[in-house]
C-alpha cells in the first residue's frame, strides 16, 4: 500500500521557504535554502529589474554576519492553478524582516527594517531529481524590496 504524502499549501510553502533563506546564519545553509526554492531555470525581476538567477543569489545572501533575523508575514494571497490543488500557482506575499547585524555602533546593535514584497509562481520544476520529495520551486521571483537602517 503506497503511503500518501501532502505538500504544504502554496502560502505554507512559500513563507517556510523564505524564512529559510532570510534567516540563514551560514553560506550553506543559504545555498541550500536559496536551492531549494529557486529554479534553476527561474525568471527573475528586482525592483523591476530582470537578473540573473547568480546575481539574485549575491543580491539575497547579502552577508553573514547577522545576529537574528526576525520576519513577519504581513499578507498573502495565492491563487492555484488549478481548482482541484494547492500544489501550483501564483502566490503574493508581503513581509518584513528586522535584521539585527552583529555591528555595534555606539553601545548598541545595528538594525536593518526590510520591506518586500514578492510574488513567485510555483510549480513543479523538471530537472529537481526523483529523489526529492518536493519538486516544486519558484519559476518566476518578481520581487519589489527597501532596506532601512533603523538606528
Amino acid at each position: 500500500m503506497a503511503t500518501s504524502i501532502s505538500l504544504p499549501a502554496l502560502t505554507t510553502f512559500t513563507e517556510e521557504h523564505l524564512s529559510a533563506i532570510l534567516k540563514a546564519t551560514t553560506q550553506g545553509e543559504f545555498d541550500a535554502a536559496f536551492d531549494a526554492f529557486v529554479s534553476k531555470d527561474a525568471t527573475i525581476i528586482l525592483n523591476g529589474e530582470r537578473i540573473s538567477l547568480a546575481e539574485y543569489h549575491k543580491a539575497l545572501s547579502g552577508g553573514f554576519d547577522v545576529e537574528s533575523v526576525d520576519v513577519r508575514f504581513l499578507g498573502a494571497v495565492e491563487v492555484p492553478t488549478d481548482a482541484e490543488s494547492t500544489q501550483a500557482g501564483a502566490v503574493g506575499i508581503f513581509l518584513q524582516a528586522l535584521v539585527t547585524l552583529k555591528l555595534r555602533e555606539e553601545g548598541g546593535a545595528v538594525q536593518n527594517q526590510v520591506t518586500s514584497s514578492f510574488n513567485v509562481v510555483i510549480a513543479e520544476d523538471p530537472r529537481v531529481g526523483h529523489t526529492v520529495l518536493d519538486k516544486r520551486r519558484a519559476m518566476v521571483v518578481n520581487q519589489v524590496t527597501t532596506t532601512v537602517r533603523k538606528n
